[in-house]
């Protein structure tokens, strides 16, 4: 019986992340099923790069442009396994969690898979991007 019919795995660009889309490129061929990446760029990050306050207007052309870069990101992560394995990208712009868990309720997620944030950090082992994920998405984490 095949447990995941349609996983999620999260980019986390902060932290080294082999270890979890090994996994996760590991459970969609165990399971025979498609693997989708998904980028989730924070509004923020994106006006702050131009000297716009947080939360400013952001153009189509500068929104445009973000996500092709970070569209050849995660094009080029999943560049060694695309020929074993069916995958989709799709780059976000919203805050994380959110963006997280509107994704897996719009799509029926059955798991998502994502490094965890802030490892360097001697008291807390997860994030708070982490910590919303685990308590409010749809789907196991």
């Amino acid at each position: 019986m095949k447990r995941f019919k349609n996983i999620l795995c999260l980019n986390e660009p902060t932290v080294d992340q082999a270890s979890a889309v090994a996994r996760a490129v590991s459970l969609a061929e165990n399971n025979q099923t498609d693997l989708i990446i998904v980028d989730v760029i924070p509004p923020q990050v994106v006006t702050a790069r131009i000297g716009q306050p947080p939360g400013g207007p952001i153009s189509d052309e500068l929104r445009a442009a973000v996500e092709c870069d970070h569209r050849k990101i995660l094009e080029s992560m999943v560049q060694s396994f695309s020929e074993s394995l069916q995958t989709r990208l799709d780059v976000l712009l919203e805050k994380t969690s959110l963006g997280t868990i509107r994704a897996a309720l719009k799509n029926g997620y059955d798991l998502l898979i994502k490094p965890a944030e802030n490892q360097s950090r001697r008291n807390r082992f997860f994030g708070s991007d982490d910590l919303h994920l685990f308590r409010k998405c749809p789907c196991p984490v």
